[in-house]
């Protein structure tokens, strides 16, 4: 599950304040938001604070030769007129100054009760975009990560949106790898190449990494009919602070700007480019431009940035987004993470932010793999890798066996505490295996939510291969808990679904979810549609058993087949009721043994006691 928090800043700046803020609540699941106005007050401390901060940021970093250091940075900062003789400790005390400012205006009284009604709306445990939209320099530079919001839910991460943004017309072409377009720019005095062999490495990716190239070939890439997903920038950048115009560098000689590609990105964006990263200093005024061009997602850093330090959030950041981690989420880890570095390199975990155009979700890296788009699935049915009916997907849901006992005997001071180990140990690796497994069998995640998937396939075969892989491999290669192995539960059924966005809706979803409700412990059931089409396909390894019909709620009676795996013998389906119903015998025991000591203590029982007392004496011999 993700949700979506729009924080419309409005008109207003630090010196006079900001009267008409709007909060925008998106569930991508329901239509429209919910809207929460407030304001903030004026606060021109913060606004120094922030202005101090950053000049002694960059005076910290001054005496270091960038351009010749091991620990170089990805920009030659201008000089400016602070001091040099700063301690660390002096810098730590205004950083936990300008934590300290930011929190208290944003606790003021015209902003307090839109936090709080924000918060009662938010799924502290969901994966949730909150993004700043304003136009103003100085707040697109604050650390609103520090936000306290943050802290209270660890899965939430903080972007940038312009007040203004369209939806851009996109055709996308289908090819099953995730297309990188690498710009190794102006070295000097940074290794640029490591940032190249880090995105070498990525899975089912296609890398195109070209070194310092000039402006005219830049563009010819940028070109090309079959698009990009990924554009990647490695080098010198900066911003004029004043102008917000941001810089970089191709090579040594050649700096240029957004607005000298702006056909080019715009002929990108068109083709699909879905996600931006300038792995450079100082990038906030590139982020603006490209927003301007309406790009989905880009990733710059806020202020000059260490090369270690930009290569080891790169590297973190990709391997977890295509490891299957939401984007938002590997964006916060990868982010984190820089925190050991903090002592050599104050703020590293402050500078990288994402800007979003707040009209496109964040993709995820199966997303980009394009595994579902319509002519992939067009040439898949066509080789016979999928159902021979056009539109039809199967359905399939995912759920994980005893996961509330798991967690109830899982260790912890409280239920916060054992949710976050259950997530940490259990739910995340299991997650991250589904999002990463399915790629190779044509499979995309629709949704998470809880402790399941909702997942979706162009061929019924596939599906099934995937799931008897899955619980193969559970069975070798074991997620340990509490209670013994974790075992999974599969449903699945094959239909033609109303498409909703990139999801679906209807009484096919219904039938699948109420099939996946009946799986047990490890077991794999489909509807009578999805195992006809596995038996009309005769692949071998697909063995099925068919149970005696079933009624499902709101679809009626169904033959339901369990498919059959590690010569694993077929047991019958669990019965959804059965829980509820043992259930109400121990809550009605329990109530009957309560009335009994009560009746006890009050004397009721005392008569009919005395009476089979005498009973029982009579019969003595």
């Amino acid at each position: 599950m993700s949700q979506l928090v729009v924080l419309n800043l409005g008109s207003g700046n630090l010196d006079n304040g900001f009267p008409g803020i709007v909060a925008e609540v998106w569930d991508r699941e329901n239509e429209p938001p919910i809207k929460l106005v407030g304001q903030l007050p004026a606060c021109p401390t913060l606004l120094k604070s922030y202005y101090c901060w950053r000049s002694l940021y960059q005076s910290l970093q001054s005496p270091i030769d960038w351009r010749k250091s091991d620990t170089g940075f990805r920009i030659t900062l201008e000089s400016d007129d602070a001091s040099n003789n700063i301690s660390s400790s002096e810098f730590q005390e205004l950083n936990q100054r300008l934590r300290q400012q930011l929190n208290i205006w944003l606790d003021s009284k015209g902003f307090r009760q839109l936090e709080r009604r924000l918060r009662a709306r938010l799924n502290s445990q969901a994966y949730i975009h909150i993004v700043i939209q304003t136009d103003d320099k100085v707040l697109r530079r604050l650390p609103w990560h520090l936000w306290n919001i943050f802290a209270d839910c660890p899965n939430a991460e903080v972007g940038l949106s312009l007040p203004e943004y369209e939806r851009p017309s996109v055709q996308r072409t289908a090819i099953g790898k995730v297309k990188i377009l690498a710009v190794l720019g102006d070295s000097e005095g940074i290794d640029v190449e490591k940032d190249g062999d880090i995105l070498r490495q990525l899975p089912n990716a296609n890398v195109t990494v070209i070194s310092k190239p000039t402006l005219q070939e830049l563009t010819e890439y940028l070109w090309q009919e079959e698009g990009w997903d990924i554009f990647f920038f490695a080098g010198h950048s900066n911003t004029s602070f004043d102008e917000e115009k941001g810089y970089f560098s191709l090579s040594s000689s050649n700096r240029i700007t957004i607005k000298q590609l702006v056909n080019s990105l715009r002929k990108a964006i068109k083709q699909g480019l879905q996600l931006a990263i300038f792995n450079s200093c100082d990038g906030l005024g590139l982020a603006k431009e490209l927003a301007q061009l309406n790009i989905p997602q880009a990733i710059v850093m806020r202020e000059p940035i260490p090369d270690l330090v930009a290569q080891v959030f790169v590297k973190n950041f990709l391997q977890t987004f295509a490891g299957g981690l939401p984007f938002y989420k590997s964006v916060r880890e990868a982010r984190e993470r820089l925190e050991g570095f903090e002592e050599v390199f104050p703020c590293a975990s402050w500078l990288p932010v994402v800007c979003q155009n707040p009209i496109h979700p964040p993709p995820t890296w199966l997303d980009l793999l394009r595994s579902m788009e319509p002519q992939r699935l067009t040439a898949a049915k066509s080789s016979g890798d999928s159902d021979s009916t056009d539109n039809l997907v199967t359905l399939v849901f995912t759920d994980l066996a005893q996961s509330t006992l798991i967690k109830s005997v899982l260790l912890g001071t409280d239920i916060t505490e054992k949710n976050q180990v259950y997530y940490e140990t259990i739910l995340l690796p299991h997650r991250r295996y589904v999002e990463r497994s399915i790629v190779d069998y044509g499979g995309r995640v629709v949704e998470t939510e809880g402790d399941g998937h909702f997942l979706v396939f162009g061929s019924a075969v596939k599906a099934a291969q995937w799931a008897i892989q899955l619980q193969e491999y559970y069975h070798l290669h074991p997620i340990q808990t509490p209670l013994g192995n974790l075992e999974v539960r599969v449903g699945m059924h094959t239909g033609q679904p109303l498409k909703d966005g990139r999801g679906y809706s209807g009484q096919e979803v219904d039938f699948a979810a109420r099939v996946g409700a009946l799986a047990d412990n490890g077991q794999i059931l489909l509807s009578q549609m999805t195992a006809v089409l596995l038996r009309d396909s005769k692949t071998k390894g697909l063995d099925c058993y068919e149970h005696s019909p079933t009624f499902l709620k709101g679809i009626g009676s169904e033959i339901i087949t369990e498919l059959l795996y590690l010569d694993r013998s077929p047991h019958s389906p669990r019965n959804p009721q059965k829980p509820k119903l043992k259930n109400t015998a121990i809550i009605g025991s329990l109530a009957a043994s309560l009335v009994v000591i009560a009746m006890r203590v009050i004397g009721l029982l005392q008569p009919a006691e005395l009476v089979a007392f005498d009973q029982l004496m009579r019969l003595r011999p």
